[in-house]
């Protein structure tokens, strides 16, 4: 069951059997740059979608979603809504993450504005948030072409020090 179409994309909840998918994008270097440590297995990405499922979407009602390319059924990233601790502060952060061969096509933009709709119209949020490398030039225009706003540099987790955008309804 799709939670959310787009003209060229469905997003639906992620299952164990997505770990292989997941495995092979994380495991592009230039993909991860800007991303964290790869799992080390598919065995461990499986663990995490695992994990993932009993800690999002079970316990906070929202989650990274697989993002499957409509008309060919074929997982090329995740993206989706997430509850964080962000500078000391509760909030709901947009992610989304494309395998390499699909960057620059505007998939990421598509995905990322209709899942902002659906966080504002659907679930009720009232704010939304992005924590961006402040390196990611892709990733910051991928935020800027939403209408979100740069606020300020937070501490963010592993990753130091990030830029907050963000978008109110």
């Amino acid at each position: 069951m799709y939670i959310l179409e787009t003209p060229r994309l469905a997003l639906r909840h992620l299952v164990p059997e997505d770990a292989a998918d997941l495995y092979r994008i994380y495991s592009d270097p230039e993909t991860m740059k800007f991303m964290g440590k790869a799992p080390a297995s598919v065995g461990e990405e499986r663990g995490n979608i695992l994990s993932h499922i009993a800690n999002h979407y079970d316990l906070r009602g929202v989650g990274l979603w697989a993002t499957i390319l409509q008309g060919r059924g074929e997982l090329v990233g995740r993206c989706g809504l997430m509850r964080k601790l962000i500078g000391g502060a509760e909030e709901v952060e947009i992610a989304y993450l494309l395998g390499r061969e699909y960057w620059g096509r505007g998939l990421a933009t598509e995905a990322a504005g209709a899942i902002l709709r659906l966080g504002f119209e659907a679930y009720g949020f009232r704010r939304i948030v992005a924590v961006i490398d402040p390196a990611n030039a892709a990733s910051i225009r991928v935020a800027e072409k939403l209408g979100m706003s740069y606020e300020r540099e937070v501490t963010y987790g592993n990753c130091g020090e990030v830029s907050l955008y963000a978008s109110e309804a």
